[in-house]
């Protein structure tokens, strides 16, 4: 098997998005089945260069994650834990967005909402609401696609389940061909409680 390896280049950004394009080119004629990228050309790559690289690959990119704790508490107010910038065009007009949230909170009857709502902050279209009470700790878990339009989508259950639910699909109009943010929010009935937001990633698959 032929493996095609680009020669070092510290040139800077623009040389960099175009050695890894070549690489690329070699992937998808079939010349290589693995990428090897020296150091000196990632660390030249812009996070817009990353992200089209992996969509010329069809491969799953990571637009944001954190393992830093993020709480609420004092307020009743519905609070934005986590803000994740959607590039313009980044989607495709059937591209997806994976979001995965850990989340923990004081175990009571006293609801804890969690939500990720896409398109203006807390503002957006709500994709996902998931009401918890007498439980310590949840991952909540759901897609955002593009349906055929950078301005349609199709999500998830509004609870957040995998597998069988009661709660409707939830559709949005989000236009993608503009910068979006992703909200990961939490929301408290007791405002001595507090919910916490332990970690996140949002992953990107652009399918044109």
């Amino acid at each position: 098997m032929t493996t095609a390896t680009l020669a070092a280049n510290t040139a800077g950004k623009t040389a960099a998005a175009t050695n890894a394009a070549a690489t690329i080119r070699a992937v998808q004629s079939g010349v290589s089945k693995k990428i090897d990228m020296p150091a000196a050309v990632v660390a030249g790559l812009s996070a817009a260069d990353a992200r089209n690289f992996a969509a010329q690959l069809g491969l799953w990119h990571v637009i944001g994650a954190s393992g830093v704790a993020s709480p609420v508490t004092g307020t009743a107010s519905e609070t934005s834990l986590a803000g994740i910038t959607i590039p313009a065009n980044a989607m495709g007009a059937n591209g997806i967005l994976r979001i995965t949230a850990l989340f923990s909170y004081t175990n009571s009857g006293n609801n804890k909402t969690l939500r990720f709502r896409f398109g203006n902050g807390l503002s957006g279209t709500i994709f996902v609401s998931s009401i918890n009470t007498t439980t310590a700790s949840y991952r909540l878990n759901s897609t955002i696609q593009n349906r055929n339009s950078a301005s349609s989508q199709i999500g998830g259950m509004l609870n957040g389940t995998i597998g069988g639910s009661t709660s409707a699909v939830v559709t949005g109009t989000i236009d993608t061909t503009a910068s979006q943010t992703l909200s990961i929010s939490g929301q408290l009935a007791n405002t001595g409680e507090t919910i916490t937001l332990e970690s996140y990633i949002v992953e990107l698959l652009y399918a044109a």
